[in-house]
């Protein structure tokens, strides 16, 4: 259940607009992910037995799933997409359960929502051009850094921060033909970001518990909503419109299931 709770935040990491930190939330993995990050070498047996599968799963992904989602999107756009969003909408109630319910928490709730909706005003960049000097090593091991923050904050796209920063289909190359040499200098970056940003969110958690949720709720719903947006508008007629509303109740199914 792990590796194939790995293997969707994995894929939902590649692609665009989608968040797998949100998609972890949703499947109930991610803030034991991030005590088990932070507190490590507490119990190393049990953190590792936890890491080891869902990280095994993430990486298949990673490895196999760029030519399977590039595939699903030019050819499955919709429906694709709306599997994604019902696993998300799926969690939604485990997390509101957690939120503050008090007046912090509501304004808490609204500053996410309205963060997560004007960063998608940005377009994408262009991508950057392999130069063949030490300068790519830079941008790689900052690939992997920006990676991270969009790894373990919710609402945030790993991939729309990548293509913002220009680097987005060089590492996704890069997965699909296993390049070893872009790969090791990304992996560095991203490792130092995942500890990072590991240990602020844990801090969040251990004090702030409901007010993070509440947060992590505004990121989650805003989303959801640029999420929902983007995909109606690729849904061709009546019948792939009906297709993509019993893909979404699917997921939402799923992800009640995996939430459990």
């Amino acid at each position: 259940m792990l590796v194939i709770k790995g293997f969707l935040i994995g894929i939902a990491k590649i692609i665009p607009g989608v968040s797998g930190a949100v998609l972890a939330i949703s499947l109930g993995v991610y803030d034991k992910s991030i005590k088990a990050i932070t507190c490590f070498f507490n119990d190393v047996k049990e953190n590792t037995r936890f890491l080891f599968p869902l990280s095994i799963g993430v990486i298949i992904s990673f490895i196999i799933g760029s030519k399977i989602v590039l595939f699903l999107l030019d050819n499955f756009y919709g429906p694709t997409m709306f599997l994604f969003i019902g696993l998300i909408m799926g969690g939604i109630p485990n997390i509101y359960k957690n939120c503050c319910h008090k007046k912090s928490g509501y304004l808490i709730f609204g500053f996410s929502l309205l963060f997560v909706l004007f960063l998608n005003i940005f377009s994408d960049s262009n991508s950057y051009v392999i130069k063949n000097n030490y300068f790519d090593l830079v941008i790689f091991i900052l690939s992997g850094l920006i990676d991270a923050f969009g790894t373990i904050i919710p609402g945030l796209s790993s991939t729309a921060l990548l293509m913002l920063f220009g680097s987005y289909y060089i590492i996704m190359n890069a997965f699909s033909s296993v390049n070893l040499f872009i790969l090791t200098y990304y992996g560095m970056g991203m490792l130092i970001g995942l500890i990072i940003v590991s240990y602020i969110m844990n801090y969040l958690f251990t004090k702030y518990k409901k007010k993070t949720y509440s947060l992590i709720l505004g990121l989650v719903i805003g989303s959801m909503i640029i999420l929902f947006s983007r995909s109606i508008s690729f849904i061709n007629g009546i019948y792939e419109f009906i297709l993509c509303m019993v893909i979404l109740f699917i997921g939402i199914l799923v992800g009640i299931i995996f939430d459990k």
